[in-house]
């Protein structure tokens, strides 16, 4: 039996991360289907089960490669971002975040109250920043 099984998927997609992030999001569908519109919740979910099969046992693997590319570009860039802002929120109390206004980069600086002279360390512009508390 496992012998036909893995003869049956050779030559075929299988399973990515893709695959994953379409199982957990039937799942949250679910959740929510209880509370919120069940009949469309039921049609994603159907559409997004079939989806996911479909893909599974696709042969077209270089497409499958590049819709998993695309969706891990867009997951990692989301996870960058959310570690960003939970730094920011865990640095709070002792820093300040401002943008320099001649490149836009980020400037981390310490949160001192009053008005400072600081350098942008990317475009060497100096700037006066203003620090509330």
């Amino acid at each position: 039996m496992k012998q036909r099984f893995r003869q049956f998927m050779q030559g075929r997609y299988g399973l990515d991360q893709l695959y994953v992030g379409m199982l957990v999001l039937y799942f949250i569908l679910l959740f929510f289907s209880r509370w919120f519109m069940p009949e469309l919740m039921t049609g994603l979910m159907t559409l997004v089960i079939i989806l996911a099969v479909f893909r599974m046992f696709s042969k077209n693997i270089v497409v499958r490669q590049r819709e998993n590319a695309v969706y891990l570009r867009v997951v990692n860039g989301m996870k960058h971002t959310g570690k960003k802002l939970l730094q920011r929120i865990k640095d709070i109390p002792t820093k300040r975040y401002r943008k320099c206004p001649n490149c836009a980069v980020t400037l981390r600086l310490p949160r001192k109250r009053g008005r400072h002279k600081t350098t942008c360390p990317k475009c060497h512009t100096s700037f006066e920043v203003k620090i509330r508390m």
